[in-house]
C-alpha cells in the first residue's frame, strides 16, 4: 500500500471484486484535468446546496496530491472512485499515476478502506476517514489513533467544474504530524487541503 508521511493529506488520496466505471463525461484521451494552482481553487470555491446522494457516487481527478502527480513514466490520471455501500456510506478506492490501485473497489477483502459518512441533514457534506491507509506499525499511528486523518468533505463548484473540498487533517484543526525525514511538526489548521475535480458520472457496472 502507497502512503508517505508528508505534512499535507492530499497525498493520502492515493495499494476480487472489480468494476469498471461507464464515463458519463471527461472521459477518454480527450480529456484534460482542469488547470489552476490549489489556493485559486480554495479561493474560488462555491459550496453547492442541494445536493443528493448519488451525486457523490462519482470518479474524481485528485488534483493537488503532490505524491500521485504525472511524472517520468507514471502518465496516468490520478483517479478516486466513490462507491456505495448502504444509504449514507460510501467508500472510497483510487488507482495511481504509475498505475497502482487500493480499496475495496479492486479488492474485496483489502483492509485499506476508507469510509466516506454523508451528513444526516446536508446532503453535500461528508465526513471521511483514511486512517485504514495506514500501516499499524506506522510511526504515523500514534497521530492517526487521534483523528489526524479524519476530513470533511464538501461538494461544490469551481469555474462551473464540480469538485470535492477536503479541508486539512484533524478535521481541518491541524495537529502534529511528521514530515517527509520523519520528524514531529505542527500542521496548521486548514479549511482547503486538496480539491477533487468531477471525471465521470456515477453508473457501475460489475
Amino acid at each position: 500500500m502507497w502512503v508517505s508521511f508528508k505534512t499535507s493529506i492530499s497525498m493520502l488520496m492515493t495499494p476480487s471484486i472489480v468494476f469498471f466505471p461507464v464515463l458519463m463525461q471527461g472521459c477518454g484521451s480527450s480529456y484534460s484535468p482542469p488547470t489552476g494552482d490549489k489556493a485559486s481553487y480554495c479561493a474560488n470555491f462555491k459550496e453547492s446546496s442541494d445536493c443528493s446522494l448519488t451525486g457523490w457516487l462519482a470518479s474524481w481527478t485528485d488534483l493537488f496530491s503532490p505524491d500521485d502527480q504525472p511524472h517520468g513514466k507514471c502518465q496516468h490520471l490520478p483517479l478516486r472512485y466513490i462507491d456505495s455501500e448502504s444509504s449514507r456510506t460510501m467508500s472510497f478506492s483510487g488507482k495511481t499515476v504509475c498505475g497502482d490501485t487500493w480499496g475495496k473497489r479492486f479488492n474485496a477483502s483489502t483492509p485499506v478502506h476508507p469510509v466516506l459518512t454523508v451528513d444526516a441533514t446536508d446532503a453535500c457534506r461528508g465526513k471521511v476517514d483514511f486512517s485504514s491507509k495506514v500501516p499499524a506499525d506506522a510511526p504515523a499511528q500514534e497521530y492517526v489513533r487521534n483523528g489526524a486523518l479524519q476530513f470533511t468533505i464538501i461538494q461544490g463548484r469551481v469555474n462551473g467544474t464540480r469538485v470535492l473540498k477536503f479541508n486539512g487533517l484533524y478535521d481541518g484543526r491541524g495537529g502534529p504530524w511528521l514530515n517527509d525525514e520523519g520528524k514531529h511538526v505542527q500542521v496548521p489548521t486548514s479549511d482547503c487541503d486538496n480539491i477533487w475535480a468531477y471525471y465521470g458520472g456515477e453508473t457501475l457496472f460489475a
